[in-house]
C-alpha cells in the first residue's frame, strides 16, 4: 500500500512539474538599440519576452519577421499576431504543431528545438521562429585565435571579416554583425547564436563576392548562426575539402540570386539541420571551369544534405 501511494505521489509530482514547465530553461538575448523590431508579432516563451526582428523579401507583401531563443525542457510559446489566426499554418508539417488559438493569440509547446514558419496568411508576413539547445563550449574572447562579437550592433571596417588558419569567428546571441566574410585556410570555425546581416548592400554589390566567401579551406565548420538579408550567393565554399555546415539558418529572399549553399569545386561537404529561406536555390553544387579569373581543379563530390528545411 505504501509503495502504491509513493508511486501515485511521484506520478502527481511529475505531471505537475511538466504542466508548470518546472526544470525548463529559456534564454532570450538582448536586441541592439539600433535594430528595428517587428510590429507584426510579439513572442513569449514561458512568459519571457523574445525580441522579434524584421526581415524583407522581394515577394508577396515584401516583409516577414524572425525571432530566436535557446531552451531546455518543455516550454510554452505564446505568439500574438496583428492578424487573425483562423487560417494559421505552422510549417513544416513534420513537427505536428497544433496550436491553441484564441482570436489573434496562438499557444503551443515545444520539448525539442526546431525551426518553424508561423503563417497566419500563407506567404504574407510570416514569423520565422528559430530555437536552439542551450549553448555550450563558448569560445573565450581572450583567445588570440578568436574574433569575438558580443551583444550589440557591429560594423567591421569596410564591412569585411577575414579569417585564416585556426581562427574562430564567434557571433554571440544578441549581436548583429553587418558584414561579409572571406575565409582562406585550415581549421576555420564560424559559430554563435547571433546574426550576420548583409542587408546594407544592394544586389551583387557586397564587400566580398559572396556573403561567406570561403576559398581553399580544409576543415571549415559553420554552425548555429543566423544569416540575414544576403546580397548574393550566401555560403560559397570554393576549392574546399571537409566542410560542415550545421544548423545554419538563412533569412533571405531580399534579393535575387541569394543561393543558400553553393559548394563550388569542393568535396566532402555536409549540410545538415539547416533552415533556408532564399529567393533562389537552397543548395546548388557547381563544377566551374573558370570563375572570377581563377582556375578550379577540384571535382564536386561527396556532398551530403540531410534533415534540412527549404
Amino acid at each position: 500500500m505504501k509503495t502504491l501511494l509513493k508511486k501515485l505521489i511521484l506520478s502527481f509530482v511529475l505531471i505537475f512539474a511538466t504542466s508548470m514547465n518546472i526544470g525548463a530553461k529559456v534564454v532570450s538575448y538582448p536586441v541592439p538599440q539600433t535594430e528595428p523590431l517587428s510590429s507584426d508579432y510579439t513572442v513569449e516563451v514561458n512568459g519571457i519576452t523574445i525580441p522579434v526582428y524584421t526581415a524583407s523579401t522581394q515577394h508577396h507583401d515584401k516583409k516577414y519577421s524572425i525571432a530566436y531563443f535557446d531552451f531546455s525542457g518543455t516550454v510554452t510559446i505564446t505568439v500574438k499576431s496583428n492578424s487573425q489566426l483562423s487560417k494559421l499554418n505552422i510549417l513544416p508539417d513534420k513537427y505536428g504543431i497544433r496550436p491553441s488559438v484564441n482570436k489573434n493569440i496562438a499557444t503551443f509547446k515545444l520539448d525539442t528545438p526546431c525551426d518553424i514558419s508561423f503563417e497566419p496568411d500563407g506567404c504574407n508576413s510570416p514569423l520565422i521562429l528559430f530555437s536552439n539547445e542551450l549553448e555550450k563550449s563558448i569560445p573565450s574572447k581572450d583567445d588570440p585565435n578568436v574574433i569575438y562579437y558580443g551583444p550589440g550592433e557591429h560594423n567591421p571596417k569596410n564591412g569585411l571579416i577575414k579569417l585564416t588558419d585556426n581562427q574562430t569567428l564567434y557571433i554571440a546571441g544578441g549581436a548583429v554583425v553587418n558584414a561579409g566574410i572571406e575565409a582562406t585556410g585550415d581549421n576555420i570555425t564560424i559559430c554563435g547564436r547571433g546574426i550576420l546581416d548583409g542587408s546594407d548592400w544592394e544586389h551583387n554589390a557586397g564587400p566580398t563576392d559572396y556573403m561567406i566567401n570561403a576559398k581553399h579551406c580544409n576543415n571549415l565548420v559553420m554552425k548555429d548562426i543566423i544569416l540575414k538579408g544576403s546580397y548574393y550567393w550566401t555560403i560559397v565554399p570554393q576549392d574546399c575539402d571537409r566542410v560542415l555546415i550545421d544548423h545554419i539558418r538563412l533569412a533571405g529572399s531580399r534579393v535575387g540570386n541569394d543561393d543558400g549553399v553553393d559548394p563550388c569545386n569542393s568535396s566532402n561537404v555536409t549540410i545538415r539541420n539547416c533552415f533556408f529561406r532564399t529567393d533562389d536555390d537552397s543548395v546548388s553544387p557547381k563544377g566551374i571551369t573558370r570563375a572570377g579569373g581563377e582556375s578550379h581543379s577540384k571535382s564536386v563530390e561527396n556532398i551530403t544534405v540531410e534533415n534540412c528545411v527549404f
